[in-house]
């Protein structure tokens, strides 16, 4: 059997690629033949270890899976399509609605109008709890469901998620690290001012910024000019951009804080490396659900650094997040839903 996923060539910017990455790792220990090609450009590329496939590869396969999205002839030719369905559906409806993300204007009725292909397709959600709710009105209308829910995996040692490892030397006692982008649906403002009133009881605490908007962007700007008047800057360690080595980071860290609501990768990815997590979301190690009170979320910071950021907790949260999301168990799911469509 042989599968091509068509997705986008993104090592360390995008959660995107990593899933995509994961799946076909996984799904490869099975024996399925299973290929990378970037949909935005089609060349083959090598991150020195894992390696996209030219178009051509997708010639000779049984099924697509589509990821960002497939170019003609390929998308026409009548191969089945998986389409994966990532992220939340709340933020391309945003997308859409405030025009955020210039040439990508209608990201949400694209995907409606790939559930009303005569082609045959079918959709995969690995977020079946947050998520199903948005896809219901779509699917139930259906006699027969084509919306699988599948559970999430994530591939640790491929993506060098571990306790062990190099690890950066960031100031701080403790330090806390931030890592969301800036987007309507994942907005770290009110991380930073939850972070901000942890310090003035911890001065010794450092918060750095990671995944920051580039330097020279409107939105950097204006993030530069609010922590300077503001004097949040008297906690910042640091303000960077997008991390190559993100693990080397999170090893070094003693808490993760984040305002996503549903499950986050990069969450798992500190908890992988042994880094306590507050979000407001099930997954994270505590959970603070009003995140817009700085100073009630701040709390949650504290009950993190005390419940432990010795080796011992960080070995321990480290093993239960790769039990909780082993590869394994999203490869053989998703190599059931090939064999059932290949009958």
């Amino acid at each position: 059997m042989r599968v091509a996923h068509w997705s986008i060539w993104a090592p360390h910017k995008s959660g995107m690629y990593h899933t995509t990455k994961d799946l076909i790792v996984g799904t490869r220990a099975l024996g399925i033949d299973a290929g990378f090609i970037d949909a935005a450009e089609p060349t083959a590329k090598t991150d020195g270890i894992f390696s996209c496939d030219r178009p051509t590869f997708a010639d000779t396969a049984d099924l697509y899976m589509l990821h960002l999205m497939i170019p003609e002839p390929y998308f026409s030719d009548g191969t089945p399509i998986v389409f994966a369905l990532h992220g939340h559906p709340l933020y391309s409806m945003q997308i859409e609605l405030y025009g955020t993300e210039p040439g990508n204007d209608r990201p949400f009725t694209t995907l409606l109008s790939y559930f009303n292909r005569k082609e045959p397709s079918w959709f995969v959600s690995f977020w079946e709890r947050e998520q199903r709710g948005f896809w219901t009105p779509i699917d139930d209308t259906r006699k027969q469901h084509r919306i699988r829910y599948i559970p999430r995996g994530i591939d640790f040692d491929a993506n060098r998620l571990s306790v062990d490892g190099t690890r950066q030397d960031l100031v701080g006692d403790p330090v806390i690290v931030i890592a969301d982008q800036f987007r309507l649906f994942k907005d770290a403002i009110p991380s930073i001012y939850a972070a901000y009133a942890y310090w003035r009881r911890n001065p010794k605490a450092r918060v750095h910024l990671y995944a920051m908007p580039p330097i020279g962007s409107r939105q950097r700007e204006t993030i530069d000019r609010w922590l300077q008047v503001s004097g949040v800057h008297r906690c910042i360690g640091s303000v960077n951009g997008i991390e190559n080595d993100l693990p080397s980071v999170l090893r070094a860290a003693d808490v993760l804080v984040s305002t996503v609501t549903g499950e986050s990768r990069v969450l798992l990815e500190a908890q992988a490396c042994g880094c306590a997590t507050v979000a407001p979301c099930p997954e994270a190690d505590y959970q603070c659900n009003e995140f817009w009170l700085p100073d009630k979320f701040s709390l949650a910071i504290g009950d993190a650094i005390a419940g432990g950021c010795d080796d011992a907790a960080r070995r321990a949260r480290a093993a239960h997040v790769r039990e909780a999301y082993r590869i394994e168990r999203t490869a053989e799911a998703l190599a059931a839903l090939y064999k059932e469509i290949l009958g």
